[in-house]
Order: structure tokens, then sequence, then C-alpha cells
């Protein structure tokens, strides 16, 4: 599949792929264009990601993970909560770091 949809993106432009595993994602970065977006797709939070074996949600947990293979984050309604609560968290941990640092 991997192999498939880099000739496809070599010939047509795609503009997004989306995927819930990490493996298969990370496969694709760097080798599709810069103007495909790859997105990371949740599934429910208890389910096991298949190739890291983690479940959905301690993998939600480490944005800066996704954000090295992913663009975006597909989501269902229910976990969107908790995505908030972890962008929310991770932004003022990031502000107490800079006053840290200022400090």
């Amino acid at each position: 599949m991997r192999n498939y949809i880099i000739s496809v993106s070599k010939r047509v432009v795609v503009n997004y792929i989306s995927s819930p595993e990490v493996t298969f994602l990370s496969s694709l970065h760097g080798r599709v264009s810069n103007k495909t977006k790859l997105v990371f797709r949740f599934l429910d939070e208890s389910t096991l990601e298949p190739s890291m074996n983690k479940t959905y949600g301690s993998i939600l947990k480490n944005l800066t993970f996704i954000k090295t293979f992913a663009s975006g984050i597909l989501s269902q309604r229910a976990i969107f909560g908790l995505l908030h609560q972890i962008i929310i968290y991770n932004r003022i941990l990031q502000l107490s770091m800079m006053l840290i640092k200022l400090g």
C-alpha cells in the first residue's frame, strides 16, 4: 500500500493522507510531496494502535511525537475534549518554561 501511495503521489497531486497507523504515516513522511498533509487518525482511546502496541489515549498525550510525522490530527468527537485539555496543558507548560528562562 505504501509503495502504491508513493507512486500515485508522484503522478497526481494528493492533498491529504490519513491513517490510524503510526508506522505507516512515518514511512510516508519525507517520501511524498511537501504539499501533501499527513493526518494521524485517532480511534477510540482504549484501542491499541497496532504498530506501537500502545493505546491511542497514551499516544495522544505525546503531541510532540505525533508532530514528527503528521501535520494534523483527526479524532472522534469524544476524544476532542481530551485533546483540547492536553493542548492547553502543553501551552501552559511551555509558557511556564519561558517564564523560568526569562526569570
